[in-house]
């Protein structure tokens, strides 16, 4: 623990990855934990592992400030689930990473710290929302990480900074309590290794009845059967989906080059012409589809003490102290309420259609390879941050429910670029067994960025 403290010490004055370091409790936990091995008490699996957290998710006892002014002072007096099962399992909390306010950009910036800085080249963007837990982990500064990940803010900035990400499917790990209770957001991993992935995954998912959208479906032992192969294994690669243009043809080049990995592994790779193009009109209506499922269908099971988007940000907009704190992209998401009525007149093909064409596209194959993005790490303050464009690949697979991580393969002009492995709803085991077949025959752990070097 103390030399985790120290690298933070050192690196974080440049990085900027965490909002709140919690040195002090850490250090309590770590002596705890060693007094427990000297006892010889029975000891957890990630027994005095540290561990940071998305400043998204609660923590009891260590600020959480949602990224928000709004928030700056607040102490929870309960822990999320996930939270709750990693201190069980022994881990220890370091700190909470930073992240836009409230999860809503894609850069890792807001009012409460400074702007969360890309290891790899301090003057581009860690990404987000998880910007600050990419960092982290890239850095060094803590082997494993708690995302979250409403549209691809897992992945995004697993990419961008060079790490192994994973969005696990609707229902695997509960979120609670969660502020902006979403349910198109997923709880996951961020780590520099799939094993350890599958760890930390292994302890977090499972039913939780606090949650409502928990599944109860049996959770599979990940470590036990990662390096189970994936011979037969069926794959599609699509660069494109049949619609996207890409950014950057390097990023593709690269990726494209990384695919045969997979077929060396045993897997079956084919590349169909795939054809998404109807998906991308209901991808654009990423805010209206959010609120709409939420009031239409699972507004009745929202826990009663967390207030609606619409709520939440109406009681933004309407308050001009609250305002007053908050940045511009909060108020643009929370001045128009009447987004509601506009929703209800959403036909349901265009609500189901993300999972239609996905289940198409699995009737064949097991796994659907793509870019997570189409381009490195942008420069911190270039003007690019296009929502449908940006999310192009990712935000299918939270609308759908289905599994995806971003797995590390390959830089262009010295930045780090992630391939997206896609899965069915509940089979994060090939998602984590494709990436670990991929990272045996193509190994990035031990790749450590410029400035992750005190």
């Amino acid at each position: 623990m103390e030399h985790f403290l120290d690298r933070i010490e050192e690196l974080e004055p440049s990085l900027h990855s965490m909002i709140t370091v919690a040195a002090d409790h850490a250090m309590d936990a770590a002596r705890a934990a060693e007094d427990q091995v000297v006892r010889g008490e029975p000891i957890g699996t990630l027994h005095g592992i540290p561990l940071s957290i998305k400043d998204l998710v609660a923590t009891k006892g260590i600020r959480t400030t949602f990224g928000s002014r709004l928030y700056e002072h607040h102490v929870p007096d309960v822990d999320s689930t996930v939270c709750e099962r990693a201190r069980g399992a022994g881990a220890v909390v370091v700190g909470k990473t930073n992240t836009p306010e409230f999860g809503m950009y894609g850069r890792s910036v807001n009012l409460v710290a400074d702007e969360a800085l890309n290891p790899w080249d301090l003057t581009r963007t860690s990404g987000g929302s998880s910007g600050g837990a990419g960092v982290a982990v890239a850095a060094g500064l803590t082997p494993i990480a708690i995302g979250t990940d409403g549209g691809g803010s897992i992945r995004l900035p697993s990419s961008f900074n060079g790490i192994f990400g994973l969005h696990p499917s609707r229902g695997l790990v509960p979120h609670y309590p969660d502020l902006m209770w979403n349910p198109h957001q997923g709880i996951g991993p961020m780590t520099r290794d799939v094993r350890d992935a599958a760890l930390l995954l292994q302890v977090i998912a499972g039913y939780d009845s606090r949650d409502p959208l928990t599944v109860r479906n049996e959770v599979p032992d990940y470590p036990a059967r990662l390096d189970d192969g994936i011979a037969g294994v069926r794959f599609a690669w699509s660069p494109d989906f049949g619609f996207i243009e890409p950014a950057d043809g390097r990023v593709v080049d690269a990726l494209a080059a990384a695919v045969p990995v997979f077929e060396e592994a045993g897997g079956v790779v084919e590349a169909p012409a795939l054809r998404l193009e109807d998906v991308w009109d209901a991808l654009r209506r990423f805010p209206v589809i959010s609120v709409e499922k939420s009031y239409e269908e699972l507004e009745p099971l929202r826990p009663a003490h967390l207030p609606s988007l619409m709520e939440f940000f109406g009681a933004i907009a309407s308050d001009p102290e609250k305002r007053r704190l908050v940045s511009i992209y909060v108020l643009d998401r929370g001045e128009h309420p009447s987004q509601l009525e506009y929703t209800m007149s959403i036909p349901p093909w265009i609500r189901n259609m993300p999972v239609d064409s996905l289940e198409s596209i699995f009737e064949r194959y097991d796994l659907l390879l793509s870019p997570v993005i189409t381009r490195v790490a942008p420069v911190c303050g270039e003007h690019w941050h296009v929502p449908w464009t940006y999310t192009s690949y990712t935000f299918i697979v939270n609308v759908s429910g289905y599994c995806a991580a971003s797995v590390p393969c390959g830089f262009v002009d010295g930045m780090p670029v992630g391939i997206q492995i896609m899965g069915r709803p509940g089979d994060e085991l090939t998602v984590l067994r494709a990436a670990r077949a991929f990272e045996l025959r193509r190994p990035w752990a031990d790749l450590t960025p410029p400035h992750a070097t005190p």
